[in-house]
C-alpha cells in the first residue's frame, strides 16, 4: 500500500470528506504495463482490469468507519515522459499506450478513483498540484457554508 496525503476542509459544523492523495511514479505504472503486455498474445481488457485491481489495493485506506465516505485520487507523476522512454525500447509494443489509457478508465470507473496527472516529475510540480487540490477542497468547503 502507498502512503496517502490526507486532505480535509472544515467550516464550523460542516466538514467535507476526506481526500486521499496517493502519489505514483509513472515510470512504475508504465513498467508495470511493459511487464503485462509481455511478447506474446494479449487480452487487453484482462490486463487491464488486473493493472486496475493492483492499483485499487494498492490505494486502499485502512479500514475505518469513514474510509467508505473518503474520496480516493490517483496523482501520476511523470507518465507522458515514461512512456516516451518505453517506446525507445526495442520490446516496446504500441499496444501498451492503448492498455495504459483502458488501466485509467478501469481505476476511474470501476473503483472510483480520480486520476490526475502531473505533467512533470518534477518535486514542485507535485506540490503544485497537491496545493491546487487543498485550495479547491477549501473553496469547495466555503461555497457549501455559504449556501
Amino acid at each position: 500500500n502507498m502512503s496517502p496525503i490526507i486532505m480535509r476542509t472544515v467550516c464550523g459544523s460542516l466538514a467535507s470528506k476526506k481526500l486521499r492523495i496517493y502519489e505514483l511514479e509513472g515510470s512504475d505504472l508504465a513498467e508495470l504495463i511493459q511487464r503485462a503486455c509481455g511478447d506474446g498474445e494479449i487480452d487487453f481488457v484482462a490486463t487491464a482490469q488486473e493493472i486496475g485491481r493492483r492499483l485499487d489495493v494498492r490505494c486502499q485506506p485502512q479500514a475505518t468507519a469513514e474510509s467508505t465516505t473518503e474520496r480516493r485520487i490517483l496523482l501520476i507523476c511523470g507518465m507522458s515522459p515514461a512512456m516516451d522512454c518505453i517506446a525507445k525500447k526495442p520490446d516496446y509494443r504500441p499496444e501498451m499506450r492503448t492498455v495504459l489509457d483502458m488501466v485509467l478508465c478501469d481505476v476511474m470507473i470501476r473503483y472510483n478513483i480520480t486520476v490526475i496527472q502531473a505533467v512533470r516529475k518534477k518535486e514542485e510540480d507535485r506540490v503544485n498540484a497537491v496545493r491546487q487540490l487543498a485550495l479547491a477542497c477549501l473553496y469547495y468547503g466555503y461555497l457549501v457554508a455559504r449556501n
